[in-house]
């Protein structure tokens, strides 16, 4: 029975993350449906529901049950509400797989799988950029006058969220030879992904793993250098060291004029935090904002790419479901992060899990304020949810 439910376990994990095969098939959405099923089932008849995941759970079946209705109100005057709804549903499917995956304390066997799916992700890359465009990703685009590839992880901009989540993942749960191949397949696939997100996230990511493991600043640069050097090695190898060297100079803001075809990721973060906002407040009006717009509100995350988007999950909550719903929701993950770091001089004594668990949570944190879909985004979603139960029990 215990290997058939962590047999059961992982299809379920590795069913979310590669979400993106239901492009291939209909049948897919099927397969994913009946592992989940079999996994509630199983978690119904084993472990007991908690009061607070009752209650977090009804919370979000009446936020859908309103976004629903909002998004029933405005379907004549936005666009088909099916799309957005579809991609929507996430948010309840996460949280119970977040759920059943804590519950059945395999937390450990999660960061393990996402690390591994992290690097198929980069070599999806690799191959697109090789061998050209997988036709069920999703569309590419252009930065620095090269292609910009979407993964396997799902949209163009998802990459760059988690590639400096797995290079922590990766750096726990893995040693020797495994974890060095690992982090320079994730590192070096984020520097040619032409993410700014990419960049910013390995680098909090190696910021985040020296001070956690006390690593000195001789240390941190040697092993730095290591995986740059192993890096650059690959990338040379395969023909896409210039891609790398000019989207890393184009992210920066110091790449040649003829080049740099867009802000700088000082500047795109802070757009982010008010141009953006701006422009989708303007765009449907305060009155609308305050009460929101349903699924609309999520733009391109949702499957709107003509609405404005405000690229910040917190502004997402404000355009998905209202200004009430926004500030009881950034209030829950302020006190959280309140406790999380009053917790945090415990984590250099902790398990692995604790320290990857803690400090994706604060990744996660940072990266709601520039990036949207993290509460419905397959991955990111799941991985959100994990880090949010994770650090809530932890602090009762």
């Amino acid at each position: 029975m215990a290997k058939s439910y962590n047999l059961l376990i992982s299809l379920l994990i590795w069913s979310i993350f590669l979400h993106l095969f239901r492009n291939l098939s209909v049948a897919y959405i099927a397969l994913q449906v009946i592992i989940i099923i079999l996994a509630v089932i199983f978690y119904y008849f084993n472990f007991n529901i908690l009061k607070n995941d009752a209650i977090s759970l009804i919370f979000l079946i009446s936020l859908c049950s309103y976004v629903i209705l909002l998004s029933i109100i405005y379907d004549d005057e936005f666009g088909d509400v099916a799309i957005g709804l579809f991609r929507f549903s996430s948010l309840i499917l996460t949280f119970l797989v977040a759920l059943i995956v804590l519950k059945s304390e395999k937390i450990d066997k999660f960061w393990i799988i996402f690390s591994q799916f992290s690097a198929l992700c980069a070599l999806s890359l690799y191959y697109q950029f090789i061998f050209g465009p997988i036709e069920w990703f999703a569309e590419s685009s252009e930065r620095a006058g090269f292609a910009r590839y979407a993964s396997l992880a799902g949209s163009l901009t998802v990459y760059g969220v988690l590639c400096g989540m797995a290079v922590i993942s990766s750096f726990f749960y893995f040693r020797g030879w495994r974890r060095v191949l690992l982090i320079i397949i994730i590192v070096s696939g984020g520097f040619i992904s032409l993410q700014k997100a990419a960049i910013a996230n390995i680098f909090l990511a190696a910021i985040g793993i020296a001070i956690v493991e006390r690593v000195s600043v001789k240390k941190l640069l040697k092993n730095s250098l290591l995986v740059i050097s192993v890096g650059t090695i690959a990338l040379w190898a395969t023909g896409l060291y210039d891609i790398a060297s000019v989207g890393f100079k184009s992210s920066l803001g110091v790449a040649n004029d003829d080049i740099q075809t867009d802000v700088s990721l000082w500047q795109s973060a802070l757009d982010r935090l008010v141009e953006l906002p701006s422009i989708v407040f303007n765009f449907y009006g305060f009155n609308r904002l305050f009460w929101g717009v349903g699924v609309f509100g999520g733009s391109g995350s949702l499957g709107y790419p003509d609405l404005p988007m405000m690229h910040n999950a917190f502004g997402d909550i404000i355009a998905i479901a209202g200004i009430p719903v926004f500030i009881a929701v950034l209030f829950y993950f302020l006190f959280l992060l309140f406790k999380a770091c009053r917790y945090f001089k415990f984590i250099t004594y902790s398990n692995s899990q604790m320290k990857v668990s803690v400090l994706l949570f604060f990744m996660s944190f940072l990266n709601m304020l520039f990036a949207s879909g993290n509460f419905f985004q397959p991955v990111i979603a799941t991985i959100l949810w994990i880090t949010v139960m994770y650090v809530s029990r932890m602090c009762t």
